[in-house]
């Protein structure tokens, strides 16, 4: 496997929580704003993520990205600028069922 190959593989490497207590929230557990194709870091759910937000963190804790929007795509910028490769970290939190559910993880931008 060549290394374009397993930067491909990467960049479509998702992390899941479960269908049916969390509806399939899907986050990708790395991202690749340099792939020939675009690929947009949002999440993926199977239901509707009522009220959702969704953050996004550098390795100090800076909020550089937060949309209530599931159809919003974040780019790996801040403010227009690229992000330095490395670790991030990603908060979501939406409800289902009148309460509201929150899960968070990382991923590394490549």
């Amino acid at each position: 496997m060549n290394y374009l190959a397993i930067l491909f593989v990467l960049s479509l490497s998702f992390m899941s929580f479960g269908q049916d207590s969390d509806c399939g929230v899907t986050v990708p557990t790395s991202y690749n704003r340099k792939a020939k194709t675009k690929v947009c870091m949002t999440p993926k759910s199977d239901c509707f993520l009522n009220g959702m937000v969704f953050s996004i963190y550098d390795d100090f804790g800076k909020n550089v990205y937060k949309s209530n929007n599931v159809k919003d795509c974040w780019d790996g910028t801040f403010k227009g600028k690229p992000l330095p490769s490395g670790h991030y970290f990603w908060k979501i939190s939406y409800y289902k069922d009148g309460r509201e559910v929150k899960k968070s993880g990382k991923f590394h931008m490549l």
